[in-house]
Protein backbone atom coordinates (compact mmCIF):
# COMPACT_ATOMS: atom_id res chain seq x y z
CA UNK A 1 0.00 0.00 0.00
CA UNK A 2 1.20 3.35 -0.98
CA UNK A 3 2.03 6.04 1.91
CA UNK A 4 1.68 9.92 1.32
CA UNK A 5 4.06 12.38 2.74
CA UNK A 6 2.30 15.55 4.69
CA UNK A 7 4.17 18.76 3.29
CA UNK A 8 3.25 21.57 5.04
CA UNK A 9 4.02 24.65 3.22
CA UNK A 10 3.71 28.65 4.82
CA UNK A 11 2.55 31.00 2.49
CA UNK A 12 2.53 34.76 3.04
CA UNK A 13 -1.09 35.19 3.01
CA UNK A 14 -2.25 32.07 4.58
CA UNK A 15 -0.43 30.66 7.29
CA UNK A 16 -0.28 27.57 8.38
CA UNK A 17 -2.32 25.90 5.92
CA UNK A 18 -1.60 21.79 5.17
CA UNK A 19 -1.68 20.44 1.76
CA UNK A 20 -1.53 16.52 0.78
CA UNK A 21 1.17 16.14 -2.08
CA UNK A 22 0.95 12.16 -3.52
CA UNK A 23 4.06 10.68 -3.97
CA UNK A 24 4.39 8.84 -7.48
CA UNK A 25 5.11 5.24 -6.94
CA UNK A 26 8.66 4.41 -8.66
CA UNK A 27 10.05 1.54 -10.25
CA UNK A 28 13.33 0.54 -7.54
CA UNK A 29 16.18 1.45 -8.90
CA UNK A 30 20.02 1.16 -7.94
CA UNK A 31 21.21 3.86 -5.88
CA UNK A 32 22.95 6.61 -7.64
CA UNK A 33 26.25 7.13 -5.19
CA UNK A 34 27.14 10.19 -7.63
CA UNK A 35 27.03 13.21 -5.77
CA UNK A 36 24.95 15.87 -6.87
CA UNK A 37 25.41 19.07 -6.67
CA UNK A 38 22.23 21.37 -5.00
CA UNK A 39 21.41 23.57 -8.40
CA UNK A 40 22.06 19.77 -10.58
CA UNK A 41 18.98 18.41 -11.48
CA UNK A 42 18.96 15.02 -11.42
CA UNK A 43 19.26 12.65 -14.26
CA UNK A 44 16.71 9.56 -14.50
CA UNK A 45 18.10 6.08 -14.90
CA UNK A 46 18.00 3.96 -17.51
CA UNK A 47 15.62 0.47 -17.21
CA UNK A 48 17.88 -2.60 -17.71
CA UNK A 49 15.29 -4.48 -19.28
CA UNK A 50 13.16 -2.61 -21.55
CA UNK A 51 11.81 -6.02 -23.47
CA UNK A 52 9.96 -7.36 -20.13
CA UNK A 53 7.53 -4.58 -20.21
CA UNK A 54 4.08 -6.21 -20.71
CA UNK A 55 3.50 -3.31 -23.19
CA UNK A 56 6.80 -4.04 -25.14
CA UNK A 57 5.35 -4.74 -29.43
CA UNK A 58 8.32 -7.39 -30.35
CA UNK A 59 7.04 -10.80 -29.39
CA UNK A 60 3.97 -9.97 -31.08
CA UNK A 61 5.36 -8.88 -34.60
CA UNK A 62 7.82 -12.14 -34.72
CA UNK A 63 4.97 -14.30 -34.31
CA UNK A 64 3.26 -12.46 -37.27
CA UNK A 65 6.23 -12.79 -39.17
CA UNK A 66 6.81 -16.51 -39.18
CA UNK A 67 3.28 -17.44 -39.57
CA UNK A 68 3.54 -15.06 -42.52
CA UNK A 69 6.36 -16.82 -43.97
CA UNK A 70 5.25 -20.14 -42.95
CA UNK A 71 1.87 -19.57 -45.02
CA UNK A 72 3.78 -18.34 -48.04
CA UNK A 73 5.72 -21.31 -48.14
CA UNK A 74 2.34 -23.42 -48.32
CA UNK A 75 1.42 -21.77 -50.80
CA UNK A 76 4.05 -21.96 -53.07
CA UNK A 77 4.22 -26.08 -52.44
CA UNK A 78 0.71 -25.86 -53.43
CA UNK A 79 1.49 -24.03 -56.47
CA UNK A 80 4.51 -26.44 -57.14
CA UNK A 81 2.58 -29.55 -56.32
CA UNK A 82 -0.26 -28.34 -58.28
CA UNK A 83 2.22 -27.72 -61.84
CA UNK A 84 3.94 -31.07 -61.31
CA UNK A 85 1.36 -33.72 -60.82
CA UNK A 86 2.20 -37.64 -60.74
CA UNK A 87 0.00 -40.09 -62.90
CA UNK A 88 -0.56 -43.62 -62.09
CA UNK A 89 -2.63 -45.71 -64.59
CA UNK A 90 -3.70 -49.51 -63.64
CA UNK A 91 -4.83 -51.49 -66.69
CA UNK A 92 -6.07 -54.40 -66.26
CA UNK A 93 -5.69 -57.02 -69.07
CA UNK A 94 -7.75 -59.60 -70.80
CA UNK A 95 -6.78 -63.19 -69.42
CA UNK A 96 -7.25 -66.63 -71.04
CA UNK A 97 -6.43 -70.19 -68.90
CA UNK A 98 -5.57 -72.67 -71.31
CA UNK A 99 -4.64 -76.35 -70.42
CA UNK A 100 -1.71 -77.08 -72.55
CA UNK A 101 0.17 -80.26 -73.75
CA UNK A 102 3.64 -80.98 -74.04
CA UNK A 103 4.68 -78.41 -77.38
CA UNK A 104 7.84 -77.72 -78.59
CA UNK A 105 9.36 -74.82 -79.13
CA UNK A 106 10.63 -73.14 -82.41
CA UNK A 107 13.86 -71.36 -82.69
CA UNK A 108 15.23 -71.41 -79.08
CA UNK A 109 19.02 -70.45 -79.53
CA UNK A 110 21.31 -73.06 -78.28
CA UNK A 111 23.93 -72.04 -76.05
CA UNK A 112 26.92 -74.80 -75.28
CA UNK A 113 27.80 -75.81 -72.26
CA UNK A 114 31.14 -77.33 -71.47
CA UNK A 115 33.03 -78.01 -68.68
CA UNK A 116 36.68 -79.74 -67.77
CA UNK A 117 37.19 -81.51 -64.29
CA UNK A 118 40.48 -82.44 -63.89
CA UNK A 119 42.40 -84.63 -60.59
CA UNK A 120 45.24 -87.01 -59.73
CA UNK A 121 44.96 -91.06 -60.13
CA UNK A 122 47.48 -93.86 -60.25
CA UNK A 123 47.53 -97.02 -62.55
CA UNK A 124 46.50 -100.28 -61.00
CA UNK A 125 47.95 -102.44 -63.70
CA UNK A 126 49.13 -102.26 -67.28
CA UNK A 127 47.18 -103.92 -70.36
CA UNK A 128 49.00 -104.72 -73.97
CA UNK A 129 46.99 -104.16 -76.98
CA UNK A 130 47.74 -105.13 -80.12
CA UNK A 131 46.34 -104.03 -83.49
CA UNK A 132 46.92 -105.64 -86.84
CA UNK A 133 47.72 -103.15 -89.85
CA UNK A 134 45.16 -102.86 -92.72
CA UNK A 135 44.56 -101.38 -96.32
CA UNK A 136 44.68 -101.45 -99.79
CA UNK A 137 45.74 -103.22 -102.51
CA UNK A 138 45.54 -103.54 -106.19
CA UNK A 139 45.80 -106.16 -107.67
CA UNK A 140 47.47 -106.26 -111.84
CA UNK A 141 47.03 -108.68 -114.08
CA UNK A 142 49.45 -109.06 -116.96
CA UNK A 143 49.09 -113.08 -117.46
CA UNK A 144 46.16 -113.69 -119.39
CA UNK A 145 43.38 -111.62 -121.41
CA UNK A 146 41.17 -113.80 -118.77
CA UNK A 147 39.80 -113.10 -115.95
CA UNK A 148 41.36 -114.43 -112.68
CA UNK A 149 39.59 -115.26 -109.56
CA UNK A 150 41.25 -115.35 -106.16
CA UNK A 151 39.47 -116.69 -102.79
CA UNK A 152 38.66 -114.73 -99.47
CA UNK A 153 41.81 -114.45 -97.47
CA UNK A 154 44.20 -115.15 -100.42
CA UNK A 155 47.45 -115.49 -99.03
CA UNK A 156 49.96 -112.29 -100.06
CA UNK A 157 53.81 -112.10 -98.57
CA UNK A 158 56.38 -108.83 -99.23
CA UNK A 159 59.57 -109.94 -99.74
CA UNK A 160 60.81 -109.62 -96.07
CA UNK A 161 58.27 -112.29 -95.93
CA UNK A 162 55.82 -110.44 -93.73
CA UNK A 163 51.93 -112.15 -94.58
CA UNK A 164 48.69 -110.68 -95.11
CA UNK A 165 44.99 -112.08 -95.85
CA UNK A 166 42.22 -110.57 -98.73
CA UNK A 167 39.01 -109.61 -96.67
CA UNK A 168 37.01 -110.40 -99.52
CA UNK A 169 37.08 -112.87 -103.05
CA UNK A 170 38.37 -111.09 -106.18
CA UNK A 171 38.18 -111.30 -109.69
CA UNK A 172 41.20 -109.59 -111.63
CA UNK A 173 40.05 -108.15 -115.05
CA UNK A 174 42.22 -109.77 -118.37
CA UNK A 175 45.01 -107.50 -119.86
CA UNK A 176 44.14 -105.64 -122.84
CA UNK A 177 46.64 -104.97 -125.43
CA UNK A 178 47.48 -101.58 -127.54
CA UNK A 179 49.70 -102.69 -130.14
CA UNK A 180 52.47 -103.98 -128.64
CA UNK A 181 52.03 -102.51 -125.51
CA UNK A 182 49.69 -105.04 -122.90
CA UNK A 183 47.79 -103.15 -120.41
CA UNK A 184 47.18 -104.88 -117.18
CA UNK A 185 43.81 -105.70 -115.69
CA UNK A 186 43.41 -104.07 -112.58
CA UNK A 187 41.00 -104.09 -109.41
CA UNK A 188 41.93 -103.07 -105.74
CA UNK A 189 40.87 -105.11 -102.33
CA UNK A 190 41.34 -104.61 -98.75
CA UNK A 191 43.85 -106.96 -97.00
CA UNK A 192 45.05 -107.67 -93.17
CA UNK A 193 47.68 -108.49 -91.62
CA UNK A 194 48.61 -111.83 -90.13
CA UNK A 195 49.69 -110.68 -86.91
CA UNK A 196 49.91 -107.59 -84.87
CA UNK A 197 52.34 -105.11 -84.32
CA UNK A 198 54.08 -102.14 -86.34
CA UNK A 199 56.01 -103.72 -88.01
CA UNK A 200 53.31 -105.13 -90.60
CA UNK A 201 52.87 -101.41 -91.33
CA UNK A 202 53.48 -100.88 -95.86
CA UNK A 203 54.13 -98.06 -97.75
CA UNK A 204 52.24 -97.35 -100.57
CA UNK A 205 53.94 -98.76 -103.66
CA UNK A 206 55.31 -102.18 -102.37
CA UNK A 207 55.10 -104.72 -104.52
CA UNK A 208 53.50 -108.62 -102.72
CA UNK A 209 53.41 -111.75 -104.08
CA UNK A 210 50.69 -114.20 -104.36
CA UNK A 211 52.00 -116.41 -101.57
CA UNK A 212 50.14 -119.99 -103.74
CA UNK A 213 51.61 -118.70 -107.11
CA UNK A 214 55.49 -117.74 -105.89
CA UNK A 215 58.14 -118.85 -108.14
CA UNK A 216 55.92 -119.23 -111.57
CA UNK A 217 55.26 -117.23 -114.55
CA UNK A 218 51.89 -116.73 -113.38
CA UNK A 219 53.32 -115.38 -109.71
CA UNK A 220 55.39 -113.44 -112.11
CA UNK A 221 52.74 -111.80 -113.62
CA UNK A 222 50.32 -111.64 -111.40
CA UNK A 223 51.02 -109.72 -108.32
CA UNK A 224 50.31 -106.58 -106.57
CA UNK A 225 51.23 -103.69 -105.21
CA UNK A 226 50.42 -101.88 -101.87
CA UNK A 227 47.79 -98.93 -101.14
CA UNK A 228 49.25 -98.08 -97.69
CA UNK A 229 48.66 -101.25 -95.08
CA UNK A 230 48.58 -99.28 -91.34
CA UNK A 231 47.94 -98.98 -88.21
CA UNK A 232 49.54 -101.87 -87.08
CA UNK A 233 50.53 -101.29 -83.49
CA UNK A 234 51.41 -103.17 -80.12
CA UNK A 235 51.67 -100.87 -77.16
CA UNK A 236 50.97 -100.98 -73.29
CA UNK A 237 47.92 -99.55 -72.13
CA UNK A 238 47.52 -98.32 -68.37
CA UNK A 239 44.75 -99.63 -66.46
CA UNK A 240 43.44 -97.35 -63.33
CA UNK A 241 40.70 -97.83 -60.97
CA UNK A 242 37.03 -97.72 -61.29
CA UNK A 243 36.10 -96.24 -57.96
CA UNK A 244 38.43 -93.25 -59.03
CA UNK A 245 36.76 -92.62 -62.46
CA UNK A 246 33.53 -93.11 -61.03
CA UNK A 247 34.11 -90.44 -58.41
CA UNK A 248 35.91 -88.24 -60.70
CA UNK A 249 32.39 -87.90 -62.68
CA UNK A 250 30.40 -87.46 -59.89
CA UNK A 251 32.14 -85.10 -58.72
CA UNK A 252 32.75 -83.29 -62.23
CA UNK A 253 29.15 -83.16 -62.72
CA UNK A 254 28.49 -81.70 -59.13
CA UNK A 255 30.93 -78.91 -60.31
CA UNK A 256 29.28 -78.86 -63.87
CA UNK A 257 25.67 -78.09 -63.10
CA UNK A 258 26.57 -75.11 -60.38
CA UNK A 259 28.48 -73.79 -62.86
CA UNK A 260 26.11 -73.78 -65.49
CA UNK A 261 23.36 -72.70 -63.24
CA UNK A 262 25.67 -69.49 -62.14
CA UNK A 263 26.60 -68.81 -66.04
CA UNK A 264 22.76 -69.06 -66.90
CA UNK A 265 21.35 -66.74 -64.23
CA UNK A 266 22.47 -63.49 -66.03
CA UNK A 267 20.02 -65.00 -68.72
CA UNK A 268 17.39 -65.47 -66.49
CA UNK A 269 17.24 -61.83 -65.49
CA UNK A 270 16.43 -60.45 -68.86
CA UNK A 271 13.09 -59.22 -68.64
CA UNK A 272 10.59 -62.18 -71.22
CA UNK A 273 13.62 -64.20 -71.13
CA UNK A 274 14.08 -68.22 -70.10
CA UNK A 275 16.62 -70.31 -70.06
CA UNK A 276 16.00 -73.82 -70.61
CA UNK A 277 18.60 -76.39 -68.89
CA UNK A 278 18.40 -79.38 -67.67
CA UNK A 279 21.16 -81.50 -65.81
CA UNK A 280 20.20 -85.04 -67.04
CA UNK A 281 20.72 -84.52 -70.71
CA UNK A 282 24.61 -84.10 -69.68
CA UNK A 283 27.28 -86.23 -71.15
CA UNK A 284 30.62 -87.25 -69.59
CA UNK A 285 33.39 -88.47 -71.07
CA UNK A 286 36.40 -89.89 -68.86
CA UNK A 287 40.24 -90.02 -70.23
CA UNK A 288 42.87 -91.14 -67.83
CA UNK A 289 46.81 -90.35 -68.94
CA UNK A 290 49.99 -92.15 -67.15
CA UNK A 291 52.27 -90.04 -65.94
CA UNK A 292 55.71 -91.29 -63.88
CA UNK A 293 56.36 -93.66 -61.25
CA UNK A 294 52.70 -95.04 -61.72
CA UNK A 295 50.68 -91.54 -61.38
CA UNK A 296 48.47 -90.48 -63.55
CA UNK A 297 45.65 -88.01 -64.22
CA UNK A 298 41.61 -88.83 -64.54
CA UNK A 299 39.64 -86.03 -66.91
CA UNK A 300 36.28 -85.49 -67.06
CA UNK A 301 34.78 -83.66 -69.73
CA UNK A 302 31.12 -82.48 -69.14
CA UNK A 303 28.81 -81.40 -72.50
CA UNK A 304 25.41 -80.18 -72.31
CA UNK A 305 23.23 -77.36 -74.11
CA UNK A 306 20.77 -74.72 -72.97
CA UNK A 307 18.93 -72.71 -74.59
CA UNK A 308 17.94 -69.20 -74.38
CA UNK A 309 13.99 -68.37 -75.21
CA UNK A 310 12.42 -65.47 -75.09
CA UNK A 311 8.41 -64.95 -73.99
CA UNK A 312 7.46 -64.18 -77.58
CA UNK A 313 8.45 -67.42 -78.92
CA UNK A 314 6.67 -69.01 -76.08
CA UNK A 315 3.73 -67.53 -76.87
CA UNK A 316 4.13 -68.28 -80.54
CA UNK A 317 3.89 -71.92 -79.62
CA UNK A 318 1.16 -71.44 -77.70
CA UNK A 319 -1.04 -69.26 -80.07
CA UNK A 320 -0.20 -71.74 -83.36
CA UNK A 321 -2.53 -74.67 -81.11
CA UNK A 322 -4.57 -73.27 -78.89
CA UNK A 323 -6.07 -69.75 -81.05
CA UNK A 324 -9.39 -70.75 -81.00
CA UNK A 325 -9.40 -71.14 -77.49
CA UNK A 326 -7.99 -67.52 -76.21
CA UNK A 327 -10.54 -66.45 -78.80
CA UNK A 328 -12.93 -67.82 -76.79
CA UNK A 329 -11.92 -66.10 -73.74
CA UNK A 330 -11.12 -62.82 -74.68
CA UNK A 331 -12.81 -60.13 -76.20
CA UNK A 332 -13.13 -59.83 -80.18
CA UNK A 333 -11.39 -57.04 -80.49
CA UNK A 334 -8.05 -57.96 -78.99
CA UNK A 335 -5.22 -59.20 -81.85
CA UNK A 336 -4.49 -62.84 -81.10
CA UNK A 337 -1.04 -62.39 -82.01
CA UNK A 338 2.44 -62.62 -80.38
CA UNK A 339 2.77 -58.65 -80.43
CA UNK A 340 -0.36 -58.19 -78.04
CA UNK A 341 0.11 -60.84 -75.37
CA UNK A 342 2.23 -62.39 -72.80
CA UNK A 343 1.94 -66.08 -71.27
CA UNK A 344 2.94 -67.58 -67.69
CA UNK A 345 2.71 -70.63 -66.33
CA UNK A 346 0.41 -71.12 -63.35
CA UNK A 347 0.89 -73.13 -59.77
CA UNK A 348 4.66 -73.55 -61.30
CA UNK A 349 3.16 -76.02 -63.78
CA UNK A 350 3.78 -75.54 -67.34
CA UNK A 351 7.52 -75.44 -67.13
CA UNK A 352 10.13 -75.13 -69.91
CA UNK A 353 12.08 -78.38 -69.81
CA UNK A 354 14.64 -80.17 -72.06
CA UNK A 355 13.11 -83.42 -74.24
CA UNK A 356 15.42 -85.41 -76.73
CA UNK A 357 17.70 -82.55 -76.77
CA UNK A 358 15.01 -79.64 -77.59
CA UNK A 359 13.08 -77.50 -75.74
CA UNK A 360 9.02 -78.00 -75.05
CA UNK A 361 6.13 -76.70 -73.12
CA UNK A 362 5.60 -78.84 -69.96
CA UNK A 363 2.08 -80.40 -69.27
CA UNK A 364 0.53 -77.78 -67.29
CA UNK A 365 -2.06 -74.68 -67.45
CA UNK A 366 -0.83 -71.56 -68.93
CA UNK A 367 -2.36 -67.95 -68.54
CA UNK A 368 -2.47 -65.64 -71.65
CA UNK A 369 -2.91 -61.99 -71.01
CA UNK A 370 -3.08 -58.78 -72.89
CA UNK A 371 0.11 -56.66 -73.15
CA UNK A 372 0.66 -53.49 -74.92
CA UNK A 373 3.39 -51.01 -74.99
CA UNK A 374 3.35 -48.84 -72.25
CA UNK A 375 4.67 -45.77 -73.90
CA UNK A 376 2.39 -45.57 -76.67
CA UNK A 377 -0.50 -45.59 -73.53
CA UNK A 378 1.34 -42.22 -71.96
CA UNK A 379 1.49 -40.60 -75.76
CA UNK A 380 -2.51 -40.96 -76.35
CA UNK A 381 -3.63 -40.17 -73.02
CA UNK A 382 -1.12 -36.95 -71.64
CA UNK A 383 -2.47 -34.05 -71.18
CA UNK A 384 -6.07 -35.32 -71.30
CA UNK A 385 -8.74 -35.70 -68.68
CA UNK A 386 -9.25 -38.75 -66.84
CA UNK A 387 -12.47 -39.61 -68.45
CA UNK A 388 -11.17 -39.01 -71.57
CA UNK A 389 -7.84 -40.87 -70.45
CA UNK A 390 -10.18 -44.04 -70.01
CA UNK A 391 -12.14 -43.40 -72.68
CA UNK A 392 -8.57 -43.67 -74.91
CA UNK A 393 -7.00 -46.43 -73.15
CA UNK A 394 -10.17 -48.38 -73.87
CA UNK A 395 -10.45 -48.01 -77.19
CA UNK A 396 -7.08 -48.53 -77.97
CA UNK A 397 -6.33 -51.42 -75.40
CA UNK A 398 -9.82 -52.64 -74.84
CA UNK A 399 -9.48 -53.16 -71.17
CA UNK A 400 -10.67 -51.58 -68.38
CA UNK A 401 -8.00 -49.25 -66.16
CA UNK A 402 -7.87 -46.95 -63.14
CA UNK A 403 -6.47 -43.43 -63.16
CA UNK A 404 -5.05 -41.66 -59.89
CA UNK A 405 -3.42 -38.34 -59.92
CA UNK A 406 -1.30 -36.61 -57.26
CA UNK A 407 -2.29 -34.49 -55.91
CA UNK A 408 -5.91 -35.48 -55.68
CA UNK A 409 -7.12 -31.96 -57.06
CA UNK A 410 -5.82 -32.11 -60.39
CA UNK A 411 -8.02 -33.57 -62.67
CA UNK A 412 -6.04 -33.61 -66.12
CA UNK A 413 -3.30 -35.77 -66.67
CA UNK A 414 0.45 -34.48 -66.52
CA UNK A 415 1.47 -33.28 -70.57
CA UNK A 416 5.32 -34.95 -69.59
CA UNK A 417 5.40 -38.77 -69.93
CA UNK A 418 7.99 -38.89 -67.10
CA UNK A 419 5.33 -37.88 -64.96
CA UNK A 420 2.84 -40.71 -65.98
CA UNK A 421 3.43 -44.37 -64.91
CA UNK A 422 1.59 -47.23 -66.18
CA UNK A 423 0.90 -50.88 -65.01
CA UNK A 424 -0.96 -53.78 -66.12
CA UNK A 425 -2.64 -55.72 -63.73
CA UNK A 426 -3.40 -59.44 -64.18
Amino acid sequence: MPYKITDITIDKDKKGEIRDIPVQKKRATKKNTTKQTPDEPSVPQADPHPMMDDDTPGIGKVKFYLIGVLLIIAFVCIIVWTINPQATVSIMSQQAYIEVEELPIQSAIAIPLNYTYATSTKVSSYQTIQQKSSGKVTFYNEFSTSAQTLNIKTKLKTASGLVYYTKSAVTVPGYKKSGTKIIPGTIQVSVEAEKAGSNYNVSSGQKLTIANYAGTTRGTKLYVKSGGITGGSTEKKPVFSNKTEESAETTALQYANSLFADSLRGIQDEPGVIAAYSSSTLETKVTNTAGASGSGTTTVTVSGVAYRIEQAQIVSALISKYRAKIREQMSDTVDIDVTSLGADSIGGAGNISIVNGNPVIEKGTWRIYTKYDPENIKRYIQGKNIQTALNAIHANSHSRAEISINPFWVRTLPKHLEQIHVEFKR
